[in-house]
């Protein structure tokens, strides 16, 4: 194999429904999305939904608390941790509704090479979702993250900072797994546990693996599932 592969973005927003400045956010990264996926572009978008704001009023029913802890390990980008923040390929930051700021990131990160190939399949089953990964190319000490995205979700919020809206999200995380690889060559194969009337329709898979401890993403695919 190559020594490397062509660029990619992972744009992982870390957004709440009980944040009034992130539905903001939510669309500028939605936009990214649309635009991605019309050009064929290497971007891949993850909305994860964090648990520290539930305690506004609205408990957001696409959070997670290991969301939260993953985005505390990002405080080296920034001393503080905030909603909504998005970073880009584990290793730059910025405000997530500063579409502008955000795209040029973007732009970096496309311009330099993975050194992580991922090859990603996704398949239906009576069982389930079942998810197969490998990867080529992996560095010591490195960690594998596997989402379950939902393409369309809204959610009509009846309280908290976004009481009466009708918050629309796009690529939103609804089932995660992270994971040990060795290095050179790997196999993964997981089969998530999903929210009860999640549309298949709607699903996609994300994978991207990044050094340990989330200092940087190596390499990332997106899925639809057969």
């Amino acid at each position: 194999m190559p020594k490397s592969s062509p660029g990619f973005a992972v744009v992982e927003l870390f957004t709440s429904e009980g944040c009034s400045s992130c539905p903001a956010a939510d669309a500028v990264v939605a936009r990214i999305a649309a635009a991605a996926e019309r050009t064929g572009s290497p971007v891949f978008t993850v909305e994860q939904h964090v648990d520290y704001w539930d305690y506004l009023g609205w408990r957001d029913p696409f959070d997670d608390a290991r969301f939260s802890e993953r985005q505390a390990g990002y405080r080296m980008l920034n001393r503080s941790t905030y909603t909504p923040q998005a970073v880009v390929n584990g290793v730059e930051e910025a405000l997530g509704s500063d579409e502008r700021g955000l795209n040029e990131l973007i732009s970096h990160a496309l311009a330099a090479a993975a050194t992580t190939r991922l090859e990603l399949s996704a398949q239906w089953s009576d069982g389930g979702l079942l998810v197969h990964c490998q990867g080529d190319g992996v560095e010591p000490a490195q960690a594998l993250n596997l989402f379950v995205l939902e393409t369309g979700a809204e959610s009509n919020v009846t309280r908290g900072e976004n009481s009466g809206e009708q918050l629309q999200h796009r690529n939103v995380a609804r089932a995660f797994d992270t994971r040990q690889v060795s290095a050179g060559h790997f196999q993964a194969t997981w089969q998530p546990q999903l929210p009860s009337g999640l549309p298949r329709s709607s699903v996609r898979v994300l994978a991207f693996t990044e050094r340990r401890p989330q200092a940087g993403i190596t390499g990332a695919n997106l899925t639809v599932p057969k």
